[in-house]
């Protein structure tokens, strides 16, 4: 099975660069990002490592405009690159990133620690004590920090070796987690390569004289003349053609796939949408979810935790789910089942459009003016009584 990569951090600090010098492909995709040398949109290249398994890498925009498309690619990865640069240290979107994927519950990942090659032993040192200061608190707290010159190849290959031990530990906490969630369509991280199909559209584009072309990360299995279903719409489409890395297969078991659908129309699809086995995925516009704040507002560990103070029922909040993001208002479910205890609280999101989820998927809130992470989450119940507000 592949394992899916997302990059992070602060715009210039040299993550496409980086992707270059791991894996030989350049990420960027877009005329205008090759011209300004800025990452706009998500980026994907891969890496066959030597026992024939393969790393895709999701390349994400650094700059803060574009949060919305950095958790687009971030929402379906299975471990995080966190990017800092040596010369200028952890800056306002290397925290803002490392909170999205905290509350993302991404709790495998590297640090690099790019451009060491123009600092000195003692810069280094300090960016590196600065780093592990701000992993603590959150779910990447046990994360490997390695120095990188990416222009020169100094430490890329322990880099790799790196991303593989933390392949391997994502790989382990999967094959012991409890049996309900590693059976759940879409949980977050790695799933049975047997399982139902879900792929989380980011892309889609027509072919001339081929047909519309849709891709995402798919989790579970999808076979060359397969009939999904497109969510939340609930269109029926065929799936005329798989490729995976560029080469046509007749299946795919996961990880970045492109596929070729037959019985919709370019006008018809968009990112955010999912193609998944009939039936597999729910499409709501109600959510029971389990909240827990960022890891800058939760209290110390050396004092008990108080239920988390959540928006009022008026706020103004933005979804991100999968590749998706709508508007969403918050509504507490109850006064008994509130506090869940650990900082956690459960809530129900009405929202502003149907999303595609079940349970078990991780998602983010923001407040969109000023904009900022409210909390991360994870999806209860996609149809919770009408009763509980």
């Amino acid at each position: 099975m592949t394992f899916v990569i997302g990059t992070a951090g602060h715009i210039d600090h040299g993550k496409t660069t980086l992707l270059r010098a791991l894996t030989g492909m350049d990420a960027d995709r877009l005329p205008e990002e090759r011209r300004r040398g800025m990452t706009i949109d998500i980026g994907f290249a891969h890496l066959r490592l030597p026992d024939g398994t393969e790393l895709d890498f999701v390349d994400v925009p650094g700059h803060d405009r574009l949060i919305g498309n950095m958790l687009a690619g971030a929402g379906e990865i299975d471990g995080a690159l966190l990017v800092v640069a040596a010369d200028d240290g952890p800056r306002a979107q290397t925290l803002e990133h490392l909170e999205l994927l905290d509350a993302l519950g991404v709790r495998h990942g590297v640090v690099a620690i790019t451009k060491c090659d123009v600092t000195d032993e003692e810069r280094l040192a300090d960016v590196r004590a600065a780093v592990r200061r701000l992993l603590a608190p959150t779910s990447l707290a046990a994360a490997d920090v390695i120095p990188v010159a990416a222009s020169r190849g100094d430490g890329v290959e322990e880099l790799r070796e790196a991303l593989v031990r933390m392949r391997d530990a994502a790989m382990r906490h999967a094959a012991t987690r409890d049996a309900a969630m590693r059976e759940a369509s879409g949980n977050h991280g790695l799933l049975p390569a047997g399982g139902p199909a879900r792929l989380a559209i980011d892309r889609a584009f027509s072919v001339r004289g081929r047909g519309l072309v849709v891709t995402g990360t798919l989790r579970g299995m999808v076979t060359h003349g397969d009939t999904l279903e497109l969510v939340p719409d609930g269109r029926s489409v065929r799936v005329r053609e798989i490729q995976v890395h560029g080469n046509a297969v007749e299946r795919a078991t996961g990880g970045r796939t492109a596929l070729l659908l037959g019985g919709v129309g370019a006008g018809e699809i968009r990112r955010g949408q999912v193609v998944a086995s009939p039936g597999a995925v729910a499409a709501t516009e109600r959510l029971l979810v389990a909240l827990r704040p960022p890891a800058a507002m939760r209290p110390s560990t050396s004092r008990p935790s108080p239920a988390p103070s959540l928006p009022g029922d008026r706020a103004r909040l933005r979804l991100h789910l999968g590749t998706d993001a709508v508007n969403a208002r918050l509504g507490r479910s109850g006064r008994e089942a509130a506090d869940l205890g650990d900082g956690r609280a459960s809530a129900i999101l009405r929202l502003a459009g149907r999303v595609a989820a079940v349970p078990g998927d991780r998602f983010v809130l923001r407040r969109p003016s000023p904009a900022a992470t409210a909390a991360g989450g994870v999806v209860l119940d996609v149809d919770p009584p009408r009763g509980v507000s």
